[in-house]
């Protein structure tokens, strides 16, 4: 690039290479965005998504356990709470728990 590209700029590359099919491209762009730190769970989606169109499907395997080492901490679940003024009825919904 003729200038330094942001993480959207890569991710962006990164998608496009899935649709169009380039593993190579698609894994320096997938190097890069480690490398600046900004890493993302669709950035695996999108590098094992063209490997697998490419039938690469050992390095799919391989992301897998990239992918398992760097988990994310599941957040805890949230709380909603919808109330509703209707006469007579006084429904409450809560989500969550």
């Amino acid at each position: 690039m003729p200038f330094e590209g942001d993480a959207v700029a890569w991710r962006a590359l990164l998608a496009a290479c899935r649709v169009h099919g380039n593993v190579e491209l698609g894994e320096v762009a997938q190097r890069t965005l480690v490398s600046l730190g900004d890493e993302h769970p669709s950035d695996v989606i999108l590098l094992s998504s063209t490997y697998a169109a490419a039938d690469r499907w050992a390095d799919i395997e391989q992301l897998g356990s990239v992918g398992a080492d760097n988990a994310m901490e599941k957040k805890k679940a949230g709380r909603s709470l919808i109330e509703m003024d209707v006469p007579g009825l006084l429904p409450t919904t809560i989500m969550g728990d």
